[in-house]
């Protein structure tokens, strides 16, 4: 699986990687600084990671600046307290404001 993710990274050079569920532990190898990663919640953060991936988790967000987005307030505050993510963490519905900002600078 590793060698396909390598070989798609490659060919298509993403600028933006947007995953959700346990994608993103797949993607992290992958991670450049100059992509835009963006890693969608749908539920609590509770409910998403425990142990070993919260702690993964922790490290995409805080040192790959992973964006994490949370599709409703509660799982946006959800992950704030969490991955202690306390200014990190984008509502899906800025979503799209922050990638025109990315565009513009």
């Amino acid at each position: 699986m590793f060698k396909k993710i390598k070989k798609l990274f490659k060919k298509y050079n993403p600028t933006v990687i947007h995953s959700h569920l346990d994608v993103m532990l797949y993607l992290l190898p992958y991670y450049k600084k100059k992509h835009i990663k963006i890693h969608t919640v749908h539920s609590i953060a509770e409910k998403e990671a425990s142990g070993l991936q919260k702690l993964i988790r922790i490290i995409a967000f805080k040192i790959k600046k992973v964006i994490p987005v949370g599709i409703c307030d509660t799982v946006t505050q959800s992950l704030i307290k969490y991955y202690f993510l306390y200014t990190f963490v984008k509502l899906l519905e800025h979503f799209l404001n922050l990638l025109v900002d990315h565009q513009l600078s």
